[in-house]
């Protein structure tokens, strides 16, 4: 007879998280990983609960052969959340997911992020009150509506079971770049076309806002939108429209 149970060929390490800094609780690609995780093509994406340059948890990925690991996003403890406890959701080329502390009302946050580390989005920031606080579960995504459960908060204090709708267009960064430039990007269907208008009266009716051009698709629904003019301007306001 042969033992199934412990055949040391059919198992294999594909990374080694580093140990954190005693201190500063700090490393390079974060620790206590509890989430599970999510394939798409040669790739696994999780996310760990602390470790990462900030020690408030990371969000990584890691090739099946084992022959590279990135950690994609280090959370700050900030309004971007901390302490990821739950797994990650794909959906084209984006990542959905959650933290267990942190955000503006510090518990926890809904977060996006594409998958190769750019356009990182706090979706929402659990109050604690009616709609809960510290969810720690892994989300389902349905048609544009994300799903989950917040571990505390609601009525009775006992958590919630949740919905987020997210909008049909997400705004994911902004950066004001060398020179005065101005810089944004955005998630919108693969494919789509997007055209950028900007004013700086917001009292202007939209017929007369200025038509600047239309945003590049940087990644299957990634867009991003340059605006060379926008030094000339102490304010100005954009709208993307998508037909």
């Amino acid at each position: 007879s042969s033992d199934l149970t412990n055949q040391p060929a059919s198992f294999s390490i594909l990374h080694y998280f580093t140990a954190p800094d005693p201190f500063t609780k700090t490393n390079s690609d974060g620790a206590f990983s509890f989430s599970g995780l999510v394939l798409s093509g040669s790739t696994l994406y999780g996310t760990t609960y602390s470790g990462g340059t900030n020690g408030s948890g990371t969000v990584f990925a890691v090739n099946i052969n084992s022959l590279g690991f990135t950690n994609l996003y280090s959370f700050t403890g900030g309004n971007d959340g901390s302490g990821p406890h739950g797994g990650l959701t794909l959906s084209g080329n984006t990542l959905y997911g959650t933290t267990s502390a942190g955000g503006t009302l510090t518990n926890g946050t809904l977060f996006a992020i594409n998958t190769d580390g750019s356009g990182f989005t706090s979706l929402y920031s659990f109050s604690g009150g009616s709609d809960g606080a510290n969810p720690q579960a892994d989300l389902v995504l349905s048609g544009n509506t994300l799903y989950g459960t917040a571990n505390t908060g609601g009525s009775s204090g006992n958590g919630t079971v949740f919905s987020f709708t997210l909008p049909s267009i997400l705004l994911t960064n902004l950066s004001k770049l060398p020179g005065g430039t101005f810089q944004f990007s955005f998630m919108n269907t693969s494919g789509s076309t997007n055209t950028v208008f900007a004013t700086t009266n917001l009292a202007l009716a939209f017929a007369n806002w200025t038509s600047l051009g239309t945003a590049t698709e940087v990644s299957p629904g990634h867009f991003q939108f340059t605006d060379p003019q926008a030094a000339n301007n102490s304010k100005r306001f954009y709208r993307v429209r998508s037909p």
